[in-house]
């Protein structure tokens, strides 16, 4: 884990418990111990290990500076590249999965797609593997990139096999998927990951 505790920020906590919270939607998995179960209904749950410690995405306090309470949300957004193609994060916050705890990061799963990739394009990737490392995968103190221009030069960056098991474009433009991936980031290895996601409209950006 040296690597990817050099990118975590100190502070955040995480508040499992309370009246009134949006519920947390993870599920155990007897055959997994601390990561969720996979699920297909938009929980916005996702966990994986990283050298056999269980990570999740943050739960957020309703009154957590407005930005609403549940499981963090991930983004799904299209950069523009230097070349004929450009690269589509999927990120989300991640945290180790305890009671307290008190550092997070950030999981890049990158795909480099051509310029004129679509929100319809993203959907059509519904079943569809990504083995042998075909892809990206990073880990970095924020999301990969800054702006819509520029790196987060701090990311650290390897290789990962996704599986998108299924992808559903909602009524009111926000997209929902499930899927499995793994990769390998300098000296980490992340294994067992799984995802189900509902993003928002406001955080799909191409």
């Amino acid at each position: 884990m040296k690597n990817i505790k050099h990118y975590f920020i100190s502070g955040c906590l995480l508040f499992l418990a309370g009246c009134g919270k949006p519920p947390r939607n993870l599920y155990s998995d007897q055959d997994d111990p601390g990561l969720s179960r996979l699920t297909y209904y938009g929980y916005n749950i996702a966990t994986n290990y990283i050298n056999g410690v269980a990570y999740v995405n943050p739960y957020n306090d309703p009154n957590y500076y407005g930005f609403g309470g549940g499981n963090a949300n991930p983004s799904l957004i299209k950069y523009l590249g230097k070349g004929a193609t450009d690269t589509l994060a999927l990120s989300w916050p991640i945290e180790e999965n305890t009671q307290s705890p008190v550092s997070s990061a950030y999981i890049n799963l990158l795909l480099i797609v051509p310029k004129n990739f679509t929100a319809s394009n993203f959907v059509a990737l519904s079943g569809q593997r990504f083995t042998n490392n075909t892809n990206d995968i990073s880990v970095s103190s924020n999301y990969y990139f800054y702006n819509s221009n520029f790196y987060d030069s701090t990311a650290l960056v390897g290789t990962s096999n996704i599986y998108f098991i299924d992808i559903q474009e909602r009524t009111d433009s926000a997209i929902s998927m499930t899927g499995l991936f793994n990769g390998i980031v300098g000296n980490d290895t992340i294994t067992n990951g799984r995802f189900d996601f509902y993003i928002p409209k406001a955080l799909i950006r191409f």
